[in-house]
Order: structure tokens, then C-alpha cells, then sequence
């Protein structure tokens, strides 16, 4: 048999015949080349798929867990651009913040607070607090049963025979100015018959006056609001935040959405931009905040103006809690500074102390003079504070490296506070 004769039997027992064998050889280029192009979208699907999957089985497991990943990050965005605040919570909003030193879930409600409340509403025959302030008050360190509001509120209402509430209004980075306008839009609707205003010796005062809390004043770039008093005149003027801009951004809509892209973001992104994106709303370029000029006993420049500004505002925080038939007191939260008295034998600072111009007391001696001038009741928890950090160490209530207080910290302040408050008469017994 010759060969041609072979091929066409091998054809045949394959049931094919000659003239089908030529129909695939002279098959068109076109739907060859759209073969081809199947076969690359399949195996580039598969590749995404691939990449995808593990992506959206840790979105899928951070959601049911919590923060297992190793790592320091938060899973959420904490606050977003607020119109006339700045900044504020995300309403009805669950994040979690993870570091080498603690994991701590943040659940804040529909109104945007880190409070258990759901709604504004009153219930009958309740004594209510509101506490203003800013990380500090938040507590974004310690769980939500752990804070100095929290505790607050049951160590009040065990003691008075009324039901007692504490509304957590803390919000991180904020200052005086903040806090007088979150009360004026927000804190208001609560009907508090105590606004207790949290006072933090560790930035509120740089916080008060924009030249000094900004890098050569740029209050073009600033993100927040500010008061502002003039060199000629005691009146406030208000110096509102720009507006949010109305387009979201890609980063914006996946911070609000996605976990384990906060988990990237913070954990590894923030690293290699050397800024946390949300420290723009503590200061467009960070804290100006010489300790000098805090601790002056007679301050000077922009830190007299500065003190002029907190005054004027703390009025103004009286009078509107007033006109909601509520009374405002004050309590001077100590910056670790203070407290540590190694800090004050240091050659500068042992000299400041020496000579009376200043230390660790001229800050709260300030303080407590505006209260006096504004006949506003003040706690100075530093006097509480004091002797603990002498016996136990600062770093039992002050977390070392993040310097906000520890669960025992809140629970110290938390205890003076109710004492304070039941000593002065003003909450129910």
C-alpha cells in the first residue's frame, strides 16, 4: 500500500474523511486568533481569581474575628471631614486598633460617639452628664467599659438615687474651639444637666490658638475651626474649616468599606508616606508645642494669646450650657509631663522650677484662675495623679510611648471625678 493510500485509511478509521481533514487545515486566521484571545481571558481570570480569593477570604475572616493579623493598624476609618466641626466619628461605625500594646474594638452610634446610647432622647427623671473632651475622654486605648466616662457613670449611679447617664462626647485632636461647637450642634440635643469639660495640659492650649498649633500659622491648609481673638479686641471670631470636598475619593470609599484595606493602609502605607493621613486633623503639619512656653507661669506672644482664647471660649461654654438649664465644670487632665518628677531635675527645666517663672503647677494655676474669674468649678487631677505615679510608677497609668491612660488610668480619674462632683453638689445624691 502506498503511503497516500495509508494516510486516507488512517482517516477513515478516525471518521474523517479527506475532504473534512482539509476543511481544518484551510480553517479561518479570524476564528483561530479569537480562540487564542479566549484562552488568555480565562487564564487571566483565573489569575485574578486567584489573587482576589485570599484577598476576600481575609476581608471575609476580619469581619468574623476581629484584628488576628499580626501588626499595628486600625481596621477602620475613626473620623471623617465634618462641615463646621472639622472632623468627627463615622456614625454607626465598628473599627479596631491594634498595637504591640493593646487591641481595642470602637463601636460609635448612629449620632457619631462612642457612646452605648442609640438616640438623644431623655429618659424620664435622668440625672445626665455630657463629657467634653478630646482623646483622652474617647479613650481609644481601653475598651469601652474601661473609660472614665463609663466608669464614671456607674460609680455615679450607684451612689445617687436617681438613674445617672455620661454621655462619651470625646473626640481626638480637638480643642477647646471643637468642643464648645460639637455642644452647640450636637451635645445640646442630649438635654445634659452637666457638661463636664476635660482639659487636656497636653495640647488643648496649642489647640486654642492656630499660630501655635500650625507651622508658620498656614491656617490656609488647616482642616479644623478656630476662635480667634484679635490684638485690639475681646471679641471671638470664628475662623470656620474649609469645606469637605463633595467628590470621594477611591482611598475614602475603600476606607469606609473594606477592612483589610485599613489594615494595608495604616499597617504599611502610613509607614512609607512617613504621615498618618488623619494627622491633618490634629494639625495640618503637626503640634507646634514648645514645652517652654505651656509651662511659663507668666506666658507671653502667642501663648498669652492663646490662654486669652481658652478663656473667652470656656465663657462661652458656660453660658451656652446655661441656656440648656445645665452647669459646666472643668477638669484639668495632667499631661505625663507633669507627673514626672525625674523630667523637672533636668538642668533647663530644674532652673524654670527654681526660678518661680514656671514647672509643672503654672499651667493648672492658670487654668484654675479662669474658673475662678468665670466662677466655673475645677478639678485638677494632677493633685490625684501625683501621688499614685510616685508610688507605682508612671507607667502603671500612663502608657508608655502612647502616653494616654491606661484602664487604671481612666479608673483613677474616673474615681476623683464622682467624688469631685458629689463633694461640690452637683449631681444627685
Amino acid at each position: 500500500m502506498t503511503d497516500h493510500a495509508r494516510h486516507h485509511a488512517a482517516l477513515l478509521a478516525d471518521g474523517e474523511t479527506p475532504l473534512s481533514a482539509a476543511r481544518q487545515d484551510t480553517r479561518s486566521p479570524a476564528r483561530s486568533g479569537r480562540g487564542r484571545w479566549a484562552t488568555v481571558a480565562a487564564r487571566a481570570a483565573a489569575v485574578a481569581l486567584g489573587l482576589l480569593l485570599p484577598l476576600l477570604i481575609l476581608e471575609i475572616a476580619l469581619r468574623l474575628f476581629g484584628p488576628f493579623l499580626p501588626g499595628n493598624y486600625d481596621t477602620g476609618a475613626l473620623v471623617r471631614r465634618h462641615p463646621t466641626l472639622g472632623h468627627f466619628h463615622t456614625p454607626n461605625h465598628r473599627a479596631w486598633v491594634k498595637t504591640s500594646q493593646f487591641t481595642v474594638q470602637l463601636d460609635f452610634n448612629q449620632m457619631g460617639l462612642r457612646d452605648p446610647r442609640q438616640s438623644y432622647a431623655k429618659p424620664r427623671g435622668t440625672f445626665r452628664a455630657l463629657a467634653l473632651g478630646d482623646s483622652y475622654v474617647e479613650a481609644s486605648q481601653v475598651q469601652a467599659q474601661e473609660t472614665s466616662a463609663a466608669r464614671l457613670e456607674s460609680l455615679l449611679g450607684q451612689a445617687a438615687s436617681t438613674p445617672v447617664e455620661v454621655i462619651n462626647a470625646g473626640v481626638f485632636g480637638y480643642g477647646t474651639a471643637q468642643e464648645l461647637i460639637l455642644l452647640d450642634e450636637e451635645g445640646v440635643k442630649y438635654q445634659p444637666d452637666l457638661v463636664l469639660l476635660f482639659f487636656c495640659h497636653c495640647n488643648d492650649l496649642a489647640n486654642n490658638n492656630y499660630r501655635l498649633e500650625l507651622i508658620n500659622g498656614e491656617l490656609s491648609r488647616s482642616l479644623k475651626p478656630y476662635y480667634d481673638l484679635a490684638d485690639d479686641a475681646d471679641e471671638l471670631r470664628l475662623i470656620p474649616p474649609p469645606p469637605p470636598s463633595p467628590r470621594t475619593s477611591v482611598r475614602e470609599r475603600l476606607r469606609d468599606h473594606s477592612l483589610l484595606y485599613n489594615v494595608i493602609e495604616t499597617g504599611v502605607v502610613y509607614k512609607f508616606e512617613l504621615q498618618n493621613p488623619q494627622e491633618p486633623f490634629n494639625g495640618i503639619d503637626g503640634l507646634i508645642d514648645p514645652t517652654r512656653g505651656k509651662y511659663d507661669a507668666r506666658p507671653r506672644g502667642e501663648w498669652d494669646r492663646a490662654w486669652k482664647i481658652t478663656e473667652a471660649v470656656i465663657e462661652r461654654l458656660r453660658d451656652r450650657a446655661a441656656a440648656s438649664n445645665a452647669r459646666l465644670a472643668i477638669v484639668g487632665v495632667p499631661e505625663w509631663r507633669m507627673l514626672d518628677r525625674a523630667y523637672w531635675q533636668k538642668d533647663d527645666n530644674k532652673q524654670l522650677v527654681g526660678s518661680g517663672r514656671g514647672g509643672p503647677d503654672a499651667p493648672v494655676k492658670l487654668l484654675d484662675g479662669i474658673a475662678r474669674r468665670l466662677d466655673v468649678p475645677h478639678l485638677d487631677l494632677r493633685s490625684e495623679f501625683q501621688p499614685r505615679v510616685d508610688a507605682d510608677g508612671l507607667f502603671r497609668y500612663y502608657i508608655e510611648g502612647d502616653y494616654h491612660w491606661t484602664a487604671e488610668g481612666n479608673a483613677v480619674a474616673a474615681e476623683a471625678v464622682a467624688a469631685f462632683l458629689t463633694e461640690r453638689g452637683l449631681v444627685p445624691r
